[in-house]
């Protein structure tokens, strides 16, 4: 019986510990937030120690604009190695952006529109994760084992996530950290923590594949149980180049809806973040990503071949002007021999 309530007095004491903890980590202001659009979710930032090592792990939790209580989680992790995930949240897919003079807007193509995104800062020693390690801790397969860690730290500091959907992405180097931390949690599972799917942007897998930093065609393959979709003039970063079709492409794999599965058609949207486009119209024309550039592909051929008629041209009439010069010079002079001698 003693036993019982040590056992019960100790569980309400953690529980009580960890709703401190979550009270202490939740934003209510953000300095230099000047948008006329008003934060409308909820946002949580701070460290999680390791049992294992005592590392803090920086993370920061904004979540769904949408259903927060039953949309799906998603991790961020950005690649590098050695880049702090806080790049991709203000730069890329997070709600806010940074202005030139540091003030902070509101992103309109957010992940978070229709998930839970917590981003975070991998390896300690990232970012604001603590501390900085010694060499030998910089392994890909540590770096999963101490990831694992860190979510299974998460879901008892935020139980509303147990048993949720959840999905790992990123991008560059996250080509590695994802596989490494996916294998990590297939292998050895993090109780309650429902491993849905994982995603990975413009992903490092090798350096003799992705070390020329080729910009490929915008396609998409399909795969058992695997899709493989690019998006034409993205660069390194996906999001920060083209983050509506970034976002598209996001929630068809979250979501996978009837467009995604029978067309993947990208939305038309030329001025990417200035117009704020709804992304549950996606248009219908049959275009595919590619359709403005195969017509700026044709454009800029025939403003070569323009181009080079005119210069052909001029070497033309300079060559003939020389040859006029040259024969009025030999005529006055005597010199001049027929041309049809």
């Amino acid at each position: 019986m003693l036993r019982t309530v040590a056992t019960m007095a100790v569980a309400v004491a953690l529980g009580l510990a960890d709703a401190t903890a979550v009270s202490s980590h939740k934003i209510t202001s953000l300095p230099g937030y000047n948008d006329a659009k008003p934060i409308n979710f909820d946002q949580y930032a701070g460290h999680i120690p390791l049992p294992s090592n005592g590392q803090k792990m920086f993370y920061w939790l904004v979540e769904s604009e949408s259903n927060p209580s039953t949309d799906p989680l998603v991790l961020w992790l950005n690649g590098g190695p050695g880049c702090s995930s806080l790049s991709g949240f203000f730069t890329e897919l997070g709600p806010f952006v940074v202005q030139s003079d540091l003030s902070v807007k509101r992103n309109p193509y957010a992940w978070n529109r229709k998930a839970n995104m917590v981003f975070l800062d991998s390896p300690a020693g990232v970012g604001f994760s603590q501390p900085l390690l010694n060499a030998s801790e910089y392994h890909d397969d540590v770096t999963a084992a101490r990831s694992r860690e860190f979510l299974k730290q998460f879901l008892e500091l935020y139980p509303q996530y147990k048993n949720r959907d959840f999905y790992i992405t990123g991008e560059s180097y996250a080509g590695m950290y994802i596989p490494f931390l996916v294998h990590n949690l297939v292998t050895d599972p993090v109780e309650n923590l429902h491993l849905t799917g994982f995603a990975i942007g413009n992903p490092y897998t090798d350096q003799k594949t992705d070390g020329n930093n080729k910009q490929l065609a915008g396609y998409t393959e399909r795969y058992t149980n695997l899709t493989f979709t690019t998006i034409k003039g993205a660069g390194h970063m996906v999001p920060a180049a083209r983050p509506l079709h970034a976002l598209y492409m996001f929630e068809c794999f979250l979501y996978s809806n009837r467009e995604c599965n029978e067309v993947f058609d990208y939305p038309k949207d030329p001025a990417e973040y200035l117009s704020g486009a709804d992304l549950t119209a996606p248009t219908t024309n049959g275009q595919d990503d590619d359709a403005g550039a195969v017509v700026w592909w044709w454009l800029g051929i025939a403003a070569a071949v323009a181009v080079g008629v005119a210069v052909v041209v001029m070497v033309v009439l300079k060559k003939t002007q020389r040859d006029k010069k040259v024969q009025y010079v030999e005529l006055n002079s005597g010199t001049a021999k027929p041309a049809y001698s």
